[in-house]
């Protein structure tokens, strides 16, 4: 039986899950890393946290799926850089934050380099479009913003 309050799940699960991503727990962690946790740390005691929580457990107990965000996400878990959010506000903000225009080889987002030539691909439910090979990656950029705005409404940036 588990005897835990919903406010004590949520401190338990969301400090694990802290870890884990900071690399504590090596069985639990994948071996290849997420780059976005290199170089963060828990710079929080578990005790200073289970006092965050319950001075924040208005905040939590009122969110469906509540869970941790670091306000400045290039920062460590800190008290003043952790904020309760809903999860799906949570994983929506991830995913702005990893949308980039260039990446570390140049490549703008949405296109790949193959061979001499650029494609264009999109994702949109589940599937991935092919929409091209182009002479250069502009060109495929511009067209893998037309298609996203076709699909979202809004432009990637």
């Amino acid at each position: 039986m588990d005897k835990r309050t919903p406010l004590g799940k949520f401190i338990h699960n969301s400090w694990t899950s802290m870890n884990i991503r900071c690399g504590k727990y090596k069985k639990h962690s994948n071996k290849n890393k997420n780059k976005c946790y290199k170089n963060i740390k828990i710079v929080i005691s578990r005790e200073d946290y289970k006092k965050l929580c319950y001075k924040n457990q208005d905040i939590i107990l009122s969110l469906k799926r509540p869970s941790v965000d670091r306000i400045d996400s290039n920062s460590h878990y800190s008290i003043n850089n952790i904020q309760f959010i809903e999860l799906e506000d949570n994983i929506r903000k991830k995913k702005v934050g990893n949308k980039y225009i260039t990446n570390s080889f140049g490549i703008k987002r949405g296109v790949r380099k193959r061979g001499n030539k650029f494609s264009a691909r999109i994702y949109f439910n589940n599937k991935e479009y092919h929409l091209g090979m182009f002479e250069n990656k502009e060109d495929a950029y511009n067209t893998f913003r037309e298609q996203y705005f076709k699909f979202y409404n809004k432009y990637p940036f």
